[in-house]
């Protein structure tokens, strides 16, 4: 049916077109005037919010799973390459492992939206009911969590650096992604009880031979109320604002350092020009702390001695550790990787923001009175695309931004063409055996 409604319009749409004979301008006239009346028959709205969701969910959707689900899984052998090591690929890896679950149980919603679960058993109706929902939110919710976690984490390196070794640790990023996939799991496991499975026919369970999916009114009272908006700011609005604010700063820190590594480089250089002038004072202020040095040991003043080999100490110790925070925040901001991965983190916060906002709005504009409304339809479909697309355009991300996954990734795509070689080589010496003399 929802095939028949979109042949429907692409007939309606290409109608004396063939004949036409007034160029372009009067085509696209054609076309708009066909699109006017279509959308403009009330008769016809129900096939209208089909022919949407058909394009939306059945076609661009699917699209998009498929592009993300390919994505995803080079991220899971690209990254766990033996020189992909390091503790931010791990929650790299994690993100897509967590992107995968989401397209993967996104699959099934998307076809019950487009043309829907109707073979009215019972085990289809509790997967619609209690499963459904709560499944795709609770990946969903992991990923942004891991997202945060990354960005906390980069966010300590530069405002944090002798707290960072410390917390920066592989064990620390494997509890991070568990907790985060433990939480998104907790926040929506009240999903499951806001649908229940109810007979069709309204007979009873021994004798109904189709099920059906049926609100239970939970979400009409203030506790529901409380929880969808709760769910909603703690999934959506409140990592948008975390993470963008988090990033603002980790972005005008790196500013800064780029402009103070300019000024020290200037400075390096001037110093050096200066360096090359012949000079003869150092060489006297050297001879005369030299006899100065001479003089104290010679005086055996064991005091003095003392307290020179004491302010010596002190002035160790207090190099060691300014060397040390200087040598960590060198590091964590001005080592190409580092520079690189921060780089990869910001465009994946960008585009989790731009994908997920119109989702957000979505949640707050939602009123049952709204189907009935064509163009939020078409906003929702718009916005619940644009979620998806979040949820699948990493890899290619990771691919833009960082030319060591790039390295990795064509070396496992090198691999496995000669693998695939050495199978055809094999296969034709076993097909064509040596002649015998």
């Amino acid at each position: 049916m929802k095939f028949g409604a979109w042949l429907v319009v692409v007939l309606l749409l290409l109608e004396d077109g063939a004949g036409g004979t007034g160029g372009t301008v009067d085509n696209g006239e054609h076309v708009a005037s066909n699109l006017t009346r279509i959308f403009q028959q009330p008769e016809s709205f129900t096939k209208t919010v089909d022919i949407i969701k058909f394009i939306a969910y059945a076609v661009v959707a699917n699209l998009v799973v498929g592009v993300g689900l390919v994505g995803n899984l080079l991220n899971l052998v690209v990254l766990t390459r033996p020189n992909l090591k390091g503790v931010m690929y791990v929650y790299l890896l994690g993100l897509a492992v967590s992107n995968l679950l989401v397209l993967i149980s996104a699959l099934p919603g998307l076809y019950d939206i487009s043309s829907g679960l109707k073979d009215g058993s019972y085990t289809t109706a509790f997967y619609q009911a209690h499963m459904k929902l709560p499944i795709i939110n609770s990946f969903m919710a992991s990923s942004v969590y891991i997202i945060i976690c990354m960005t906390v984490n980069r966010y300590i390196s530069i405002y944090k650096p002798t707290h960072f070794q410390r917390i920066h640790t592989h064990k620390n990023a494997r509890i991070s992604i568990i907790a985060s996939f433990v939480g998104g799991t907790l926040i929506h496991i009240p999903l499951c009880f806001f649908q229940e499975v109810v007979c069709q026919n309204g007979g009873s369970v021994e004798d109904c031979d189709h099920w059906v999916a049926q609100e239970t009114g939970i979400e009409q009272t203030w506790l529901g109320k409380v929880y969808l908006y709760t769910s909603e700011t703690v999934l959506r609005f409140g990592p948008i604002v975390i993470l963008g604010i988090l990033n603002s700063m980790i972005i005008y820190k790196f500013q800064k350092i780029a402009k103070k590594r300019q000024r020290l480089k200037g400075y390096s250089g001037n110093k050096n020009s200066k360096m090359c002038t012949p000079s003869s004072s150092p060489t006297h202020s050297k001879s005369i702390s030299t006899s100065h040095l001479s003089r104290v040991s010679i005086s055996h003043d064991v005091q003095l001695v003392d307290k020179i080999s004491e302010m010596k100490e002190i002035k160790t110790e207090v190099g060691r550790t300014k060397s040390s925070i200087t040598s960590t925040r060198r590091r964590s901001l001005q080592s190409p990787e580092e520079r690189m991965l921060v780089i990869v983190l910001i465009s994946i916060v960008v585009l989790f923001v731009c994908c997920t906002t119109p989702a957000a709005v979505l949640s707050i504009l939602y009123s049952v009175k709204f189907d009935q409304h064509l163009g939020f339809q078409v906003f929702r479909a718009v916005a619940n695309n644009l979620e998806l697309l979040n949820f699948a355009l990493n890899f290619y991300i990771y691919c833009l931004c960082s030319a060591e996954i790039r390295r990795a990734f064509v070396s496992v795509f090198k691999n496995v063409l000669n693998l695939l070689t050495d199978k055809k080589d094999l296969t034709h010496n076993e097909n064509c055996p040596e002649i015998k003399r």
